[in-house]
C-alpha cells in the first residue's frame, strides 16, 4: 500500500502551457494492481476527471479559495474526503484571520480559512467503491494537482500570489493520510 502511494508521490506531474497535464503514468501506476472490474471503474473516473474534475479543482483554487491579488502567508491547505457525505472538502488555512481587503473584496464571510466542497461525482464518481489504498492514491493525485496549481500558478497566474512554503494535508474522514510540500524553487 505505502509503496503505491510513495511511487505516486515521486511521479513528476509534467505541467505544460496553461496548466495542461496528462495523467497516463498515474493511471497506469494506480490501476496496475486492480482487478478488471475496478480497472474499468478507474478508467471511467479518470475520464470524468479529465472532462470535469481537473477544471473544478483548478477553478476552486486559482479563481476561488486561493485567489490572492497580494501575498498572504498560508499555514496549510487541507483536502479531505468525507465518506459520510461522499464529498471532498478543500480548505486554505491562512496564518491570520485578518485578511487583506484586496483578496477578500468580493467574498462574503471571509476569515482565516476559506473552503469549498466538491461532490465526489464531479471528480472521481466511484471513489467510495475503492479500497483504502486506491482512495489514498487518488487523494494524493488530487494533492499533487493542487501542489502544481500553487507552484505553477504563483509564477503564471495573475492572482495567485504565494510567497511562503507550506504543506498540503490529505485526509480521509479526519485522519491525515499524507502530506505534500509546496515549494517555491
Amino acid at each position: 500500500m505505502s509503496r503505491l502511494c510513495e511511487e505516486l508521490k515521486n511521479l513528476e506531474l509534467i505541467i505544460g502551457p496553461n496548466f495542461s497535464f496528462e495523467l497516463n503514468e498515474e493511471y497506469k501506476l494506480i490501476s496496475s494492481s486492480l482487478e478488471l472490474d475496478n480497472k474499468k471503474l478507474l478508467k471511467e473516473d479518470f475520464n470524468q476527471f479529465t472532462k470535469k474534475g481537473k477544471f473544478l479543482i483548478l477553478n476552486s483554487f486559482s479563481g476561488g479559495i486561493l485567489f490572492l491579488k497580494v501575498p498572504e502567508p498560508i499555514s496549510k491547505i487541507a483536502i479531505e474526503w468525507r465518506s459520510e457525505s461522499n464529498e471532498f472538502k478543500a480548505s486554505v488555512i491562512f496564518q491570520s484571520d485578518l485578511r487583506k481587503p484586496e483578496n477578500t473584496k468580493y467574498k462574503t464571510e471571509v476569515g482565516g480559512i476559506e473552503s469549498t466542497v466538491w461532490n465526489v461525482k464531479a471528480i472521481f464518481p466511484n471513489f467510495y467503491k475503492y479500497n483504502k489504498t486506491i482512495q489514498k492514491a487518488l487523494l494524493i493525485l488530487i494533492g499533487k494537482i493542487v501542489k502544481g496549481i500553487c507552484e505553477y500558478g504563483r509564477i503564471n497566474f495573475a492572482h495567485l500570489k504565494i510567497e511562503n512554503e507550506f504543506k498540503i494535508q490529505l485526509l480521509i474522514d479526519g485522519k491525515v493520510e499524507s502530506n505534500l510540500k509546496v515549494e517555491l524553487n
